[in-house]
């Protein structure tokens, strides 16, 4: 009798250690879902797609993610077809009606990221959305000062939208609070430019991780965090630049799970909508403080389908990235 009563309690002890070790999977995925005129990316058929792998956990390229970060969800309907992916809970925050021919609409910008409570995206917004099988506790939004230059406007477009980033925090199912934050950096013009006039943005996206920064440190302190998206940056030599570099500065604390710099891509010429453009790497990622233990990393969204007419197309233009986070 003596000896079970060891072993239950023994039992019981390993129990609450593994109830107190909340994990959860994350993936952050590039949807390239942007307002076309004609069918080149095959928009709606991918959007379909998408929602199919989303919305069924049988599916086979589905990995039973609890978080998604999205990025590039630029119009309302794409929003609205992800948002039914039966995640109980999302972050859409809006910044209001603007027109795309605001020029001013940087300058003289209150830098107080927007509360919830304010709407929620209108077509080339932020393109950024969170799903979350976990409550959401608090969630804002902040709108980078740093953009793309006004006179490169109709080359590139960014000036046309509002980078920004997410932030959420959410309460996991043993109660523990985290937070989690989304976002989507400037993208770098060089890679196959023709005559030797590109833009890199390194600059600018150097500039915008100092601000999404300074948000961490004024909401979220020394809470557990988790940032991720397409940050236009990576290990690989086409991609690492001077972001790269400021980014591991400014967040030395921070990890992602193992993978190799060189041969893992989410930006690759393998992919249907890349062909013929030069490897960029990983440039999407996932970041853990060190509250968390990270594993698992890997690839997601990097198979293909097959469209109404047979043609075997990415879900994106992008590979997603996924990982196992763990809180301590």
């Amino acid at each position: 009798i003596m000896a079970m009563k060891l072993l239950l309690f023994f039992i019981l002890i390993f129990s609450s250690f593994g109830a107190l070790a909340e994990g959860f999977k994350v993936v952050t995925f590039n949807v390239y879902m942007k307002p076309e005129i004609g069918n080149v990316s095959f928009p709606t058929q991918r959007m379909k797609a998408n929602w199919h792998v989303l919305k069924n956990k049988s599916h086979k390229h589905n990995n039973d993610w609890d978080v998604v970060l999205l990025q590039e969800v630029w119009t309302i309907g794409a929003r609205k077809i992800l948002k039914d992916c039966s995640y109980q809970y999302s972050v859409d925050i809006g910044q209001g009606h603007w027109n795309a021919s605001e020029a001013g609409k940087h300058q003289n910008e209150d830098s107080t990221p927007v509360p919830d409570g304010h709407g929620q995206e209108l077509n080339l917004d932020s393109g950024l959305l969170i799903l979350s099988r976990f409550p959401v506790l608090k969630a804002l939004r902040y709108l980078f000062k740093s953009d793309g230059h006004l006179t490169s406007v109709f080359k590139d477009g960014e000036r046309l939208v509002n980078k920004s980033v997410y932030l959420a925090q959410l309460q996991l199912n043993n109660r523990e609070k985290i937070w989690i934050a989304n976002t989507h950096l400037i993208a770098n013009y060089c890679g196959n430019a023709k005559g030797g006039e590109c833009e890199s943005y390194e600059d600018v996206r150097s500039k915008q991780l100092l601000e999404m920064k300074s948000v961490f440190d004024k909401y979220v302190g020394d809470a557990p965090l988790v940032f991720a998206g397409e940050f236009n940056t990576g290990e690989h030599p086409n991609s690492k630049e001077r972001s790269w570099y400021v980014l591991n500065e400014l967040f030395p604390d921070f990890s992602q799970a193992p993978y190799n710099g060189l041969t893992v891509s989410t930006s690759s010429p393998t992919n249907y909508f890349k062909t013929g453009l030069e490897e960029r790497g990983k440039v999407d990622h996932i970041f853990a403080s060190d509250d968390f233990v990270i594993r698992q990393g890997g690839l997601a969204f990097e198979k293909k389908f097959k469209t109404e007419n047979g043609t075997e197309i990415n879900y994106s233009d992008h590979y997603g990235w996924q990982s196992t986070v763990v809180l301590k």
